[in-house]
């Protein structure tokens, strides 16, 4: 298993292996935050306009023939995390499908459920099962009554970061 930093040192590192050696930024730049919007080349125009190296697709996974071409087209431009609804009780096998078939992670999950409520601890079971990083927003969870606003973000998944606490190496 690896961690999200030896993920991000990995990808970076296929990223100089891969694209060019002449870098606009002075080494290479790896855009971990890349929604898939509907028009693939224009995912590529993105990356090339503002300099990165390589980018890692967020993609629902009703789109994952999409980015999966659109990594295909570009080698060593584009990896690809998939999403799906996982308040659905089918998001579990289409999630493990799409890893199966390449995809490296999952997220952007961003469902309004409880950070650690039935539906995202099954996500977390999951991404540890397949072995690969997750990504969810957190601050699409509803807010706890009893926890201020100002930490909610932040302490809102301490209980399931221990439970569940990520790939390991």
């Amino acid at each position: 298993m690896i961690n999200r930093r030896q993920f991000i040192g990995s990808a970076a590192t296929a990223a100089c292996l891969s694209a060019q050696q002449n870098y606009e930024w002075g080494g290479p730049v790896l855009d971990i935050h890349l929604h898939l919007r509907p028009n693939g080349e224009s995912n590529l125009a993105h990356i090339e306009g503002s300099g990165v190296t390589r980018a890692v697709l967020l993609t629902r996974v009703q789109a994952v023939a999409q980015a999966k071409d659109l990594a295909e087209k570009y080698p060593g431009r584009f990896v690809r995390f998939v999403s799906a609804d996982v308040t659905r009780p089918e998001s579990v096998g289409l999630l493990t499908q799409a890893v199966k078939d390449g995809a490296l992670g999952l997220g952007e999950i961003k469902n309004q459920v409880q950070c650690d409520g039935p539906e995202m601890k099954r996500m977390y079971a999951l991404a540890a099962e397949l072995r690969v990083p997750s990504r969810s927003i957190s601050e699409m969870c509803p807010r706890l009554p009893a926890m201020p606003s100002s930490t909610a973000d932040s302490n809102a998944s301490t209980p399931c970061s221990r439970h569940f606490p990520g790939p390991r190496s």
